[in-house]
Parts: C-alpha cells; sequence; structure tokens
C-alpha cells in the first residue's frame, strides 16, 4: 500500500498534473442538469400555451402574470378541457394534464425564477380537486395489457397471410416482423433497440457491434445460430458493465417457422450484405458444429453500422417502426393494437415464473423489486380453485384468460360500411363541410390561401370520419364462429380479398403464406425454402417485379424497357418520377441513374397486344386468368368457362390495381349476371377506373332504377353468385351490397352526395391505368403517368400507325437549363 500523501502535496500534485489549465465553470453561478433536445421543446410548447392565454385575455407580460395564483388556475383550467382523451376516453388522463403543468412550472423556473412553492402548491390542489373532476379525467394510467403468444401468432398471420397492405419496400415486412420477435423474446424497451423518439438524433440502439452472432454446437451435437446482443437500458448509459443482454438462436426442436427469430434477421443480413465473409444462406447453413462449449463468431462486413437502418442510413427511429406496428394490429383486428411494453409486460411475466428475482431484474433492467411489482405482475396469476382443492395447478387457465386484455375482432371493420358512410354523408357536420367545399371553388381568395382552407377541410373531414370509424368499431357485434357462417371476405372483401387476388403476381409472399406455419426447423427443407424467399423480399424494390403475361420480353419496340435501371445509386428517399423517354438524357447531364416510376405493364400489353394483332387479326388477354387468346372463339369459350365451367367468377369486381400494376381488370357485376348478353360482353373487362365505374353507374341505373322497380320494392343481386342470388333487399340495401360486397360503389338518383376523397383504408378512385381515349363528351383529367391509346378492349386494334421519333438529341439542349433545377426537387 503506497504511503499516505500530504494534503500539500496532493494538491501540489493535482496542479502538476494539469488542474490549472482551465478553470472554465468554476464561478458562483447555478448548474442545471442536462435536458434533451425534446424535453426542451416540451418545456417550451407549454409556455407557448401560457403566452396564448395571456394574449386572450389581454394581459402584455407573460412573465409577469406567471406569477399571479388567479392566472396560473386559469390556464391549467383551461389545458385541462384543451387535451384530447385517448383509448377511445373523451377525457384526458390526470397525467396527461399534470405534464404540461409540470413543464410549464420547469421552463418559468429555468429561464425567469422559481414560482413560490405556495403558488404551485395551490394551483395544483385546484387542479387536482376541482378542474381534473369537473373534465371528468382519470386518476389511473392505461391498463397493464399483455401480448401473449396467441396475439404474436394473430399479428403474424395477418402480415404474412393475409395482409393487403403494400410497403415501400417488400423487404420492410420481414424487418418488422424481426423486430416484432425482438422485442417479445427479449423483452426489451422500445428505445433499446431503436432510437427512442424521446431522444432523437441520439444515435442510441442496437449497432452490429453490439451482437455476438455465431454457431455454436447444441445439446444434440448439431450446430445451431445464435446470437448475443447488449442494449442500452433505460437509465444505465453511464453504467455500460450492467447493460442487459439478451439471448436468440434458431432452436433444435421443431417449432413453427413463424416463430423462429433467426429466419428474419438471418435474411436480413444475407441479403443487405452484412456479414463479412459469407453471402449466401447455404455457406452459413453448412458451417459445421464447433466443439464442445466453443462458438464460431461470424464477423460483420461494417461493425458500426446499425442493424436497422432507417431511410437515411442512421439508426432507425422507433416511431418509423410504432407506426408500421399499429397499423398491423389494426388490419390484425385490434383496436387499440399490443405494444412494445405489453410484449415486454408478458415476457417478464413469464421470466418470473422461470428464474429467480435476481435473473428477472438484470433481465429487465430492473434496479428495484418494486418496479415488477407495481407495474409489470398481473393480478390473476394465479389459479386459487386449484389451491383451494388440492389439484395441481393449471396455469394453461390462467394464460388463457389473460389474452382478453388485448380484445380483438377478427372481422374488424377497416372502413365505414356502405349504410354507415350514407348515414354519415346525411349528417349536419358532414353536409356542412360539404358546402364549405363547394363554395371554396368560387372562392375570390388567392390560391395558397384556397388550398389551404381546402386541405383543413379535408383534414376535417377525415377526422369526422374516423371518429365515426372508431365509434363502430367498438359497437361492431361479434359472434363466435359457425359453420353457416358466411366467409368475412364476402361482406368487406375489398380488403381481405386483395392479398389473395394479387398473390400469384407475387410468388414469394405466396409461398411464404403456406410455408411459414409449418412446423419444422431452420436447417429444413421447408426451413431453407423460407429464408430464401425473405432474402428474395429483402433483395427486392417492388411488391411486384414482373406481371404475370406482361413480362419484359413481350415489349417489341424496345422503347421504354431497352434500358437498364437501378434505383439503388440514388441518393434520394423517394422514386423517380420522370417519364421513361427522358431517362438517358437525365442521366448523362446528372450522373443519375433512373428508373420508371412503376413497372410498365400497360406499354407491354398495348405493345404486346398490337404486335399480335398484326400476326392473327385477334388478340385479347385475361387478365384474371394471365392468358392471351389470338382466336375469337376460344376467347369467347374462355369467357364461358368463368361463367359456367371451372373457372371462377370474382365476387370483388373493382379494378385492383397492387404494387402499380394491374392484377385484376374490372367486371360489371350487373352485366356478368345477364345471360342475354354474349359470354364476352359479360365478361368485358375494364382497365380504367373511370370508365369502369361509369359503366357499372349507368347500368344500375338502366337495369335497377329505371326498370319497374320503387325505392321501396324488394330486388335483387344480378351478380353469379350462389351467396348473391340469394338476396332480397330494398334498392337502397342493393347499392349497399354492391358497395360493401361487390367494391362498386355507384352513384344514382337515390343520393347525389359523392365522397371524391373517399374514406379511411380506401384508395379510391383508383388512378388511370387503361390507355383509352374519352368517349362522346366523356372528359377525364389524364394523369402524368398514363399511356395514351386508342380502346384496346376485346376488339381488335385500328389500323392507324404510331411512329416513334427519337427526340433525345433535341430534348437534350432543352434540358440543359433545367438541370440545376433537379437538385431542388
Amino acid at each position: 500500500m503506497p504511503p499516505r500523501k500530504d494534503p500539500k502535496a496532493f494538491l501540489q500534485g493535482a496542479h502538476a498534473k494539469g488542474s490549472g489549465r482551465s478553470r472554465h465553470g468554476i464561478n458562483g453561478n447555478r448548474v442545471t442538469g442536462t435536458l434533451s433536445d425534446r424535453t426542451k421543446v416540451n418545456y417550451r410548447k407549454a409556455y407557448e400555451l401560457f403566452e396564448a392565454l395571456c394574449e386572450l385575455r389581454g394581459k402584455k407580460d407573460p412573465v409577469k402574470w406567471a406569477y399571479d395564483m388567479e392566472t396560473l388556475k386559469d390556464f391549467v383550467h383551461e389545458v385541462t378541457w384543451g387535451i384530447d382523451g385517448h383509448y377511445g376516453e373523451e377525457a384526458p388522463s390526470e397525467n396527461s394534464v399534470k405534464i404540461v403543468w409540470k413543464n410549464f412550472t420547469a421552463y418559468v423556473r429555468q429561464h425567469h425564477g422559481a414560482i413560490p412553492l405556495d403558488i404551485t402548491g395551490s394551483v395544483t390542489n385546484y387542479l387536482e380537486q376541482e378542474a381534473l373532476p369537473e373534465r371528468g379525467a382519470k386518476p389511473y394510467k392505461r391498463k397493464r395489457k399483455y401480448a401473449t403468444k396467441h396475439h404474436c401468432v394473430h399479428l403474424g398471420r395477418q402480415l404474412w397471410e393475409a395482409d393487403w397492405h403494400e410497403y415501400k419496400t417488400p423487404g420492410r415486412r420481414v424487418r418488422l416482423w424481426g423486430q416484432t420477435l425482438g422485442y417479445a423474446f427479449s423483452s426489451s424497451r422500445q428505445g433499446e433497440i431503436l432510437e427512442s423518439s424521446a431522444r432523437p438524433d441520439s444515435g442510441r440502439g442496437v449497432y452490429c457491434k453490439n451482437i455476438n452472432f455465431g454457431i455454436f454446437r447444441n445439446e444434440l451435437g448439431e450446430a445451431e445460430i445464435g446470437l448475443l446482443f447488449k442494449v442500452d437500458a433505460k437509465g444505465m448509459t453511464r453504467t455500460p458493465q450492467k447493460h442487459p443482454e439478451h439471448l436468440l438462436y434458431e432452436g433444435f426442436r421443431a417449432r413453427p417457422l413463424l416463430l423462429n427469430p433467426i429466419l428474419p434477421l438471418l435474411a436480413m443480413c444475407l441479403a443487405w450484405g452484412l456479414f463479412r465473409d459469407y453471402i449466401t444462406d447455404n455457406e452459413i447453413l453448412d458451417i459445421q458444429a464447433p466443439p464442445e462449449g466453443e462458438v464460431y463468431l461470424i464477423e460483420w462486413s461494417a461493425p458500426n453500422a446499425p442493424l436497422y437502418k432507417g431511410w437515411n442510413g442512421e439508426m432507425q427511429t422507433a416511431s418509423s417502426f410504432d407506426s408500421d406496428r399499429r397499423a398491423l394490429g389494426k388490419r390484425a383486428g385490434y383496436i387499440d393494437p399490443p405494444t412494445v411494453h405489453d410484449y415486454r409486460a408478458e415476457g417478464l411475466v413469464q421470466i418470473d415464473r422461470n428464474y429467480s428475482e435476481t435473473q428477472r431484474k438484470k433481465h429487465a433492467g430492473h434496479r428495484s423489486s418494486r418496479t415488477h411489482h407495481d407495474y409489470y405482475a398481473p393480478n390473476n396469476d394465479t389459479d386459487g380453485q386449484a389451491a383451494y382443492l388440492g389439484d395441481p395447478v393449471r396455469t394453461h387457465v390462467v394464460d388463457v384468460f389473460r389474452n382478453l386484455k388485448l380484445e380483438r375482432n377478427p372481422d374488424l371493420w377497416q372502413s365505414l360500411p356502405a349504410e354507415k358512410q350514407y348515414a354519415l354523408k346525411k349528417t349536419e357536420g358532414y353536409l356542412t363541410i360539404e358546402k364549405r367545399l363547394q363554395n371554396l371553388g368560387t372562392s375570390k381568395a388567392a390560391g395558397k390561401e384556397r388550398n389551404k382552407e381546402r386541405n383543413a377541410l379535408y383534414g376535417e373531414r377525415r377526422r369526422l370520419i374516423d371518429k365515426e370509424l372508431r365509434k363502430c368499431q367498438k359497437e361492431q357485434h361479434r359472434q363466435p364462429p359457425s359453420k353457416d357462417a358466411l366467409d368475412s371476405t364476402y361482406y368487406m372483401g375489398h380488403y381481405r380479398a386483395r392479398f389473395a387476388r394479387a398473390s400469384r403476381m407475387m410468388p414469394e409472399r405466396q409461398r411464404l403464406a403456406i410455408n411459414i406455419f409449418e412446423v419444422a426447423t431452420l436447417r429444413s427443407k421447408v426451413g431453407r425454402e423460407v429464408l430464401r424467399d425473405m432474402i428474395a423480399l429483402c433483395s427486392q424494390k417492388h411488391e411486384i417485379e414482373t406481371r404475370l403475361g406482361l413480362e419484359p420480353n413481350k415489349c417489341h419496340c424496345g422503347h421504354l424497357h431497352s434500358l437498364e435501371v437501378d434505383d439503388s445509386a440514388n441518393q434520394r428517399p423517394s422514386r423517380c418520377v420522370y417519364p421513361a423517354i427522358l431517362t438517358v438524357c437525365l442521366t448523362e447531364l446528372t450522373g443519375w441513374v433512373l428508373r420508371p416510376a412503376s413497372y410498365e405493364w400497360m406499354h407491354i400489353y398495348i405493345c404486346h397486344k398490337r404486335h399480335l394483332v398484326e400476326l392473327q387479326v385477334f388478340a385479347e388477354f385475361c387478365f384474371l386468368c394471365d392468358k392471351w387468346f389470338t382466336n375469337m372463339r376460344d376467347w369467347e369459350e374462355h369467357c364461358k368457362s368463368h361463367l359456367h365451367g371451372s373457372l371462377e367468377v370474382p365476387v370483388q369486381c373493382d379494378p385492383l390495381i397492387y404494387g402499380g400494376t394491374l392484377v385484376a381488370p374490372g367486371l360489371c357485376p350487373g352485366c356478368i349476371g345477364d345471360e342475354t348478353l354474349p359470354a364476352t360482353e359479360q365478361m368485358k373487362q375494364y382497365t380504367r377506373h373511370d370508365l369502369w365505374k361509369d359503366h357499372v353507374s349507368s347500368c344500375f341505373k338502366q337495369r335497377v332504377v329505371k326498370g319497374q322497380h320503387g325505392p321501396d320494392d324488394i330486388v335483387g343481386c344480378t351478380h353469379p353468385d350462389t351467396r348473391c342470388k340469394q338476396l332480397s333487399v330494398s334498392l337502397l340495401q342493393l347499392r349497399f351490397h354492391f358497395q360493401d360486397v361487390h367494391c362498386t360503389e355507384v352513384d344514382t338518383e337515390v343520393d347525389h352526395v359523392r365522397d371524391s376523397r373517399g374514406t379511411k383504408g380506401v384508395k379510391r378512385p383508383l388512378p388511370r391505368t387503361d390507355c383509352k381515349e374519352s368517349e362522346g363528351n366523356h372528359t377525364t383529367k389524364r394523369s402524368r403517368r398514363s399511356l395514351h391509346a386508342p380502346d384496346l378492349m376485346a376488339k381488335p386494334l385500328p389500323e392507324k400507325q404510331y411512329v416513334f421519333i427519337n427526340e433525345i438529341e433535341r430534348m437534350k439542349s432543352g434540358l440543359q437549363g433545367q438541370v440545376m433545377q433537379l437538385d431542388k426537387l
């Protein structure tokens, strides 16, 4: 032990080491704690509310009135009534109001001096005793819910088996599921794996260097993939030695591949080139098991890179994941979808059952035992009946009823049904908004002001629809399914049938919808197929790469598809929308590698049809079967096989655009059932949404409205589906049936109110997909992405020929002066 230093010698040694070089900050000023940028913003927002109140009350000096008790009571009273409730509650919770009050007092204390305690105490008592009870604010927080394996499977089934949502890139689906399993199995907080929205630009999250990814020898003596990752837990940034570490592995027992956390992680790492020495899945899976007790570590190609990247290449934000998580939960039937903390709560319940208290605290990153007792432990984790009777304890019953904490309706409405929409459009609030929108068209206000007001009205209308939708979802009746119950997709088929209608265009997703639910190991044949399909999804840039029957090799002119394009070189988050004819000159002028806005299925359709007509006189393409026909008789027989033979007639009759590609044509539910028409007319295909809608409305008027039927007469559906033939309803109910079941919104004299913006979750009106010119006096606004050519529906092309002129050299000179503007877009 070294000898004790003399105090003077100690100080002299400190000076000699450099203590006197910088004495910055050594003064009599008070030192406050470090605040995050988000906290500063919240402080400022609360004070801005107070400033607005003072201006409204005619009090010119907000700093002076910040110490006035009457003004502060007025402030908290207005805040109490101004905050909206969450989770379906009209009033906010007490904590939501108190946070604003605390943020305000903190801002005043930081910038102008603390408000005396007798004033803040009195205002707080007024808030708790008068303002909050008068508002009806709840004194408790959101009730603890538990996302069990049962709920995780429901989300997985929606994501892989029936999901109609289109992500910007297919790999985002794989990433979302990998993150969901990672949160569920590690019980991590949301800001421990991804960058928390409360700490923007902090870069906190899991990086490749925080993960030990390797191969070990399992209990059966076989090679198995596992990883150990460390998280920066809440309150432990300054104590990295205490950071929780979590394990994920592939497992040696056969389980549903859906619940294998290594599958999505391994697929992402291979597709995105995160491994330094391995490229393919076979190279990883063929690694032999190491000796007992050892691990073969797989090195990262970029250790400092985040495991989950955002669009800017930095750590993905938790808010981005949270929006995807919540939207998926809504589509899966949850009014209040499971949160990350719900997964964490269920994970800690299971950890507490199987491990000691110390192990549970280490796993959760808790410092106190009271945290689990007060916030995570369930209130129904015991079997009192078995304990009283002396029977074996049944944890299964406890777990099953804990699932009820998260309510789910598999048939949850994703948009208002037609009848509810009709009733909403008749309300005073909706009609007022529509009238203001109509008056805005004749307003003399400036363009910017008019657009601003119009957008505000659109937002008000969307909020009105969303509020009505939430109300209807809560009131939606649900019964246990029966054998005689009709398929839910029959009633609300626009959503739940979209993936079934488009899946044939996405072979990887079509296989995953079956294989991922198989009980197998990762190294089995089906496990390897699932892994390769996930890798393919992560490597793709679009949901539909090629439409069946309209492959790129069917373009005979070489006009639009002669360019080898790759948008991975672009550093812009959005896709380029320049016409394909400009790609050569823009690439030469700017160095960008451009890609057309979407897969040019329409051009290939036009080009190949023109080619076949020149050879065979007749050509028609069945968008339902993805087959070409060059004989009129064969085409007619094929249409008959849809109507009366082995091929089906779809219940949903709207033109379906998925992944920027037409996967199903528009059909007329009235003409399909009219046996007096030729089969080719019954099965007439519409590739343009506006012409299809006009025809369906006209057909409905001729067959029903202008026929022998009055508004109160009982009518039936004209669609040949057996379920539709049993329908006997009023004229108005038939309209609702057309919209809900056949995805056909008809315009009749019954109701002239038209919602051109659509409702929540409905893409209406769909973009133009046909190249047919306007007929008669009918005029439509041309889409910038549309091609325009003569009518190509079920008849030979006209003899008019088109000559494509190469004007790239001329356009180069015209674009020289515009190149400087491109970087500003």
